[in-house]
């Protein structure tokens, strides 16, 4: 049998994606909750809340679910190497398919390397946004959804696959209303004024199907107001990938894709009469979400490889890498390539960190030798941490899920790390912590009002029970070893 050049191809970008993605340790602190949920949920399905002690047994709405439980899994079996080997995984086999695609039915003749820097651009574009989450699934989608759209099956069958992918999307991760679009977007190729209706009633199927599987999960229509209470929440907490993509708190991780847009429309411009409008349409229109709200950098990425694959080809010189992906190789180049991946991989896993160095785990084994503590007071953003490598009988006062607190805990939470002494004395009152659990720098003026008062919070003296350059963790001074 003769093996192609493309295969070899495939083969050495997927290798070659997992490694850039798996470069980046674990650094996204609400991955870990993530997990912890997981794990409860292998016991029930998780309606009420478990983790956050003043919010303990209320109703609650659990998105993503699924990717809980998956995370979970992959972590039992294999801790969090393997969790974030999966991801890596996860996240180029995206762009695998996209690619697959692109070569065998969007732009067959191109050359080789066309694809691979066309590839590699969208790699780059994404790599800031690429920590372990459960928005990777839905690249995924994304990825299904370009595949279906190309594919060569009846329409019945398309719009079948159409609802296994949109209901795992959603219950994955609630984001499928990015799915619509993008199903709109690529349904736009097909517009063809001969066949209006059967185009039209079509495109309205694959909507209402797309449609209907955003409000089929546990939550229902729940989930809808729960996504945007969570936007709405992340930008008024300053949530840095809600800004705009020139913003500076973003303008650093989003350099790639300001580089490659600017790139690619100087070329869009002189070779204009190269392009037709549906080559550009996903490129242009993810671009401009982007600009307009950063994290959608996630989703251009990936959607506007067709275009920088055009793009590469272009202004490449028709002699230089000219490389025809229809040519013959030899196995031996897969066995090279598979060894000299295993090194890397193994090197990587030996030399490089898993997770990353903010995660205050000696704070945590501090604490967890503390066995009359049970309710934390902590910085959000070690919520996860504390979830994870905590005691499971710790309850906390905050985690990364945003949509679960009402903006007057959100003002009692900043103004506590502000050392506002009434937030403090109704903390004390009302939810009557056994431990804080802090980030020196967040909670710098709580931490003065702590000196000032000499060492005294809700009626009674407190020692440090742990104190490095960036966290401390108090508890009362009368409490038993």
């Amino acid at each position: 049998m003769i093996i192609k050049r493309r295969s070899l191809f495939l083969l050495g970008f997927f290798l070659t994606g997992t490694i850039v993605f798996f470069l980046r340790p674990i650094d996204d602190c609400d991955i870990l909750t993530q997990i912890r949920l997981g794990y409860l949920g292998f016991d029930s399905f998780i309606n009420k809340e478990m983790l956050i002690y003043w919010r303990e047994g209320q109703a609650i709405t659990n998105p993503g679910w699924l990717a809980q439980l998956a995370f979970a899994l992959l972590d039992k079996v294999g801790g969090l190497l393997l969790v974030r080997y999966a991801y890596s995984v996860l996240l180029t086999l995206a762009f695998v398919l996209v690619l697959r695609v692109t070569f065998l039915s969007i732009y067959t003749q191109y050359s080789i390397m066309s694809y691979a820097i066309g590839g590699f651009i969208g790699i780059l574009i994404m790599h800031s946004n690429s920590s372990v989450r459960p928005q990777g699934f839905s690249l995924l989608g994304c990825a299904l959804l370009f595949c279906l759209h190309y594919s060569e099956i009846s329409v019945f069958r398309k719009l079948l696959l159409l609802a296994l992918i949109g209901l795992l999307w959603q219950n994955l991760h609630p984001s499928l209303p990015v799915g619509i679009l993008v199903y709109g977007l690529l349904s736009l190729q097909n517009f063809d004024k001969r066949r209006l209706q059967p185009w039209f009633w079509e495109i309205f199927a694959g909507a209402a199907i797309l449609a209907i599987c955003c409000v089929l999960t546990p939550d229902g229509f729940d989930l809808i107001r729960i996504s945007q209470e969570n936007q709405r929440i992340s930008t008024v907490l300053g949530i840095s990938e809600w800004f705009p993509a020139w913003s500076p708190s973003v303008i650093a991780p989003m350099a790639p894709f300001l580089i490659f847009f600017s790139l690619g429309m100087i070329v869009l411009l002189i070779k204009r009469k190269a392009y037709r409008i549906q080559e550009v349409l996903l490129f242009a229109v993810f671009s401009a979400m982007t600009f307009y709200v950063a994290r959608f950098g996630f989703y251009m990425a990936l959607l506007a490889i067709p275009f920088f694959v055009k793009t590469v080809e272009q202004i490449r010189p028709k002699h230089l890498f000219a490389w025809s992906p229809d040519a013959p190789v030899h196995k031996v180049n897969f066995i090279i390539m598979g060894l000299i991946y295993l090194a890397l991989i193994t090197g990587m896993i030996l030399y490089l960190p898993q997770v990353r160095s903010f995660f205050p785990r000696e704070a945590i084994a501090a604490l967890k030798n503390r066995p009359e503590v049970h309710r934390v007071f902590n910085y959000r953003e070690y919520g996860g941490a504390l979830t994870y490598w905590g005691n499971n009988k710790w309850k906390l006062f905050i985690d990364g899920r945003l949509y679960l607190y009402p903006e007057e805990t959100w003002r009692l939470y900043n103004g506590v790390a502000l050392g506002d002494k009434d937030s403090i004395n109704l903390l004390c009152e009302k939810y009557r912590p056994d431990a804080f659990f802090l980030l020196k720098s967040y909670s710098a003026g709580f931490l003065r009002q702590f000196d000032i008062s000499e060492n005294k919070l809700c009626g009674k003296k407190w020692i440090k029970l742990y104190e490095n350059k960036e966290t401390v963790v108090l508890i009362p001074a009368g409490a038993p070893p």
